[in-house]
């Protein structure tokens, strides 16, 4: 049996996704490659391969949306604010903001 390697969206959103993650400036970082999953109630994401993981709820029209809160090394909250939509069933597409900085995020079905 020949297998195409193609994931199929049996179950909607939910699964392993992929993507590209790049800086709207380059004072914010060089671009990186991040993972999401998603699951029956919810996402987590990590966009920077780091122990920064994002995790927040799906809608049912395919809005993403969660945020990190973490103390900083001054002991003040960083927040990293995760907005986006599927645009396909295979296809989502997001900006990620902290601070001043911001990113935008396309991921696909991995």
């Amino acid at each position: 049996m020949l297998q195409s390697g193609q994931v199929l969206s049996w179950y909607g959103l939910q699964g392993r996704w992929i993507g590209e993650v790049t800086p709207t400036v380059t004072s914010c970082g060089s671009p990186t490659e991040g993972l999401m999953t998603i699951g029956e109630r919810g996402f987590a994401f990590d966009p920077f391969q780091s122990t920064a993981v994002v995790h927040g709820d799906v809608a049912d029209d395919g809005h993403l949306k969660g945020k990190l809160v973490r103390a900083g090394p001054d002991h003040r909250d960083l927040s990293i604010a995760f907005d986006a939509v599927a645009s396909t069933p295979d296809a989502i597409d997001g900006m990620l903001q902290s601070g001043r900085c911001r990113w935008t995020v396309e991921l696909r079905r991995g």
